[in-house]
């Protein structure tokens, strides 16, 4: 009646789902060289963040107080007098770098309190057409 050859069991038969190549997730191990992240881990990390951001804000004063020392508006009056468009570029970054552009300003930066109230009952009518036949 039948051949083997016709007979096929589940095992022979490969399903779009199965795939040689694929292989199951493994829990992520600690790399090495890292170490793993605890209570005591986290309290180093927010003590190291905390005094980086100090000593860049340190850093930040030091930096405006050059440009004030070293007069940068004296050398972005001269940059604009000469039209010397490279001088006009090393203000623009020196300004940028101690926090004197517009980005950083307070005007740039305005923080807005919005509250509202209002309560909007709207409906929403769909209508279909011209799906008939």
């Amino acid at each position: 009646m039948c051949k083997e050859e016709d007979n096929v069991s589940q095992d022979s038969v490969k399903h779009s789902s199965v795939s040689d190549n694929v292989q199951k997730p493994k829990k992520n191990p600690v790399p090495k060289g890292l170490t793993p992240f605890t209570p005591l881990t986290a309290k180093q990390a927010q003590e190291a963040s905390a005094r980086a951001r100090s000593l860049r804000k340190q850093f930040r004063a030091k930096l405006l107080e050059t440009a004030i020392n070293e007069g940068l508006d004296k050398y972005f009056a001269k940059a604009i007098k000469t039209m010397d468009a490279d001088a006009i570029a090393v203000v623009e970054k020196a300004a940028k770098l101690v926090g004197l552009d517009f980005a950083s300003s307070e005007e740039a930066v305005q923080k807005l309190d919005l509250k509202s109230d209002s309560k909007v009952d709207a409906k929403l009518s769909v209508t279909v057409t011209g799906l008939d036949g």
